[in-house]
């Protein structure tokens, strides 16, 4: 039926690992919201091995731009996680081609996947950047949308 939303499933995830100490290891996550070492996040938030920048460059994907691949460029990671909400949605291919271009593999996937991998990353001492956009709601997406 037209304007009504399909059954959905909580995307609440706590995430628990023997490396508690890690200042940027993600706790939990939930629409709207990521929990990283105790501080709650809202709205984009980039997170590296040792610390937590929130709120941090566009509100969603389609805003990424070379400046900010440029900005996770200078902190020299090894890989870029990038979760763009509750699809994996990618950037545009401009902004792609600095990363590639240096050697810095970029991995585009759901946030609840941005957030176990994450863990694992750090976990294993490699030095990551984490770009995290916030899961949105479907009905209150699609309900957004069907406004217009």
């Amino acid at each position: 039926m037209p304007g009504t939303c399909a059954k959905s499933y909580p995307v609440v995830m706590q995430l628990t690992m023997e490396n508690a100490g890690n200042p940027a290891r993600i706790e939990h996550y939930d629409e709207g919201l990521v929990r990283i070492a105790g501080q709650t996040c809202r709205g984009t938030v980039l997170v590296t091995g040792s610390a937590v920048h929130s709120p941090w460059g566009p509100e969603t994907p389609a805003g990424i731009h070379a400046g900010h691949i440029e900005s996770l460029l200078e902190l020299q990671p090894e890989l870029v996680l990038l979760g763009t909400g509750a699809q994996a949605l990618f950037p545009p291919r401009e902004a792609l081609r600095l990363a590639i271009r240096a050697g810095i593999g970029i991995e585009v996937m759901t946030t609840a996947a941005a957030c176990r991998t994450h863990n694992v990353v750090i976990a294993e001492g490699r030095n990551v950047a984490t770009l995290l956009f916030m899961i949105e709601a479907p009905c209150a997406t699609a309900q957004g949308m069907a406004g217009r």
